[in-house]
């Protein structure tokens, strides 16, 4: 009779349930199914299954997070180029077939000599192939990431040397496209006149607008969200600007960095500039709450010993502080104005507390999930490996000369610079920058060995 009915034979009516299915992509790897899957392959062996899930961890080609093994951005670039120019290197019988072979060499059954010159310097080796396409690499394929969940969305993430950032794709095609006239026009004019062109003889230089990628974000592929890239490149250009600050006249940004969401007092110029974490998971953020966060730390009583407690911002909560005593007490409160005089009074410590956070130290450090601590004592760890109750002094290094210098030169230009933003400032300098650093972190060792924390 043409109806849906009509079109199943009466003896199957009634016998016919509809059920939807959809297929899914297969689970990621933990850590135990990863050293499996490379067992499987002849990958590795049981005795560097952990250094080699080690290295590519601190390398953050990998992030291990709630038992899950996820490509980080940086491990997808860098898979991505190896597999476009050195396909052989990242195939996995190759991989298998070295492993054998480094087996007969400790067997004693092949010459290791012999077997690493030919890898490294032979005509088809290692330095060999690197030389040859370093030139023909092209920038893009380097820095350009190609990740399915932003494909047709107009948003790209690139990888730079301070990590991944956020860009719109035609607005970067459109800014590639003018650096390309301005360059091609600065050669030009070079040619005709000898000497380089003056700046006002060329067009004004092309600006770029792009937006550090949080560190959840470039960690676990699966959180991007082109709504949220798109929100993080319009606050880099005040976007999400609160409002003013009455007592400085300073505008408030709500930003997107690195490590997340953050409020910003004034403009990165402004030399009264501050800067205060405000994670996603807080909601939304209005002006007053803005004002009195970044108005903290501040003095909300005074304790019986006569010292100011002070009211304190960490990453994801508030704390009291007793003057400069290290001792925290957290309060499950993220908005100052909510903060009670019993509130204070539950947590104001002991002076037994105080003098015990004074002999025992502790070192607090801000993680990406809020603040985490570490006792600094080395008794208890001297004892516990059966030694002296005092460490030797760690030697100083070019990295604890540069933090140290940078983070007191941000104090100095009132600038809040976390020891996070500073190694990313390291990182992303050059060998002979570090090598800087290193000496005149040699030459003051000579000179008087220090302790470094």
């Amino acid at each position: 009779d043409g109806s849906d009915e009509g079109s199943v034979a009466p003896g199957l009516r009634g016998q016919i349930a509809l059920s939807m299915h959809t297929t899914r992509p297969p689970p990621r790897y933990n850590e135990a199914s990863f050293i499996r899957e490379m067992e499987r392959q002849g990958i590795g062996r049981p005795s560097t299954y952990a250094a080699i899930l080690s290295t590519l961890r601190s390398r953050e080609y990998v992030h291990v997070s709630r038992q899950t093994v996820r490509p980080t951005i940086k491990g997808l670039a860098a898979n991505k180029l190896l597999e476009k120019y050195f396909p052989e290197m990242v195939d996995t019988q190759f991989t298998a077939t070295m492993e054998a072979r480094l087996d007969r060499i400790a067997a004693g059954e092949d010459d290791k000599v012999a077997f690493l010159s030919s890898f490294y310097l032979g005509e088809e080796g290692l330095k060999s192939s690197v030389e040859s396409k370093r030139s023909s690499i092209p920038f893009s394929d380097v820095c350009n990431v190609h990740l399915p969940p932003l494909e047709g969305t107009g948003m790209g993430v690139r990888l730079g040397p301070f990590g991944p950032y956020v860009v719109d794709v035609a607005e970067e095609a459109e800014y590639l496209e003018k650096l390309e006239e301005r360059m091609q026009l600065k050669a030009r004019l070079e040619a005709e006149r000898g000497t380089p062109p003056a700046e006002e003889d060329l067009p004004p230089a092309p600006k770029r607008k792009t937006a550090p990628l949080p560190q959840s974000m470039a960690d676990d592929i699966d959180t991007l969200d082109p709504v949220m890239l798109r929100t993080l490149l319009e606050s880099v250009e005040g976007g999400g600007m609160l409002g003013e600050d009455p007592d400085t006249g300073l505008s408030i940004f709500v930003k997107f960095g690195r490590y997340g969401r953050y409020l910003q007092l004034g403009s990165n110029d402004d030399p009264g500039m501050r800067r205060t974490s405000f994670p996603e998971s807080h909601g939304p953020p209005d002006l007053a709450l803005a004002l009195e966060l970044l108005r903290l730390p501040k003095q909300v009583g005074t304790h019986p010993n006569g010292q100011p407690l002070m009211l304190h911002k960490a990453f994801k909560t508030l704390y009291i502080g007793v003057g400069d005593n290290p001792l925290r007490k957290y309060l499950k409160l993220i908005d100052p104005r909510e903060v009670t005089a019993e509130h204070i009074e539950a947590v104001i410590p002991s002076e037994e507390d105080l003098q015990k956070a004074l002999e025992n130290p502790k070192k607090t450090t801000r993680g990406r999930k809020g603040p985490k601590s570490k006792a600094r004592s080395t008794k208890k760890s001297a004892k516990a490996k059966g030694g002296a109750t005092t460490a030797a002094p760690r030697r100083l290094t070019g990295y604890n000369v540069f933090v140290k210098e940078t983070l007191g030169a941000a104090k100095e230009r009132g600038e809040k610079m976390t020891m996070s933003e500073a190694s990313a400032i390291w990182k992303g300098m050059s060998d002979a920058q570090k090598e800087a650093f290193n000496a005149r972190a040699r030459a003051a060792g000579e000179a008087a060995p220090q302790q470094v924390a």
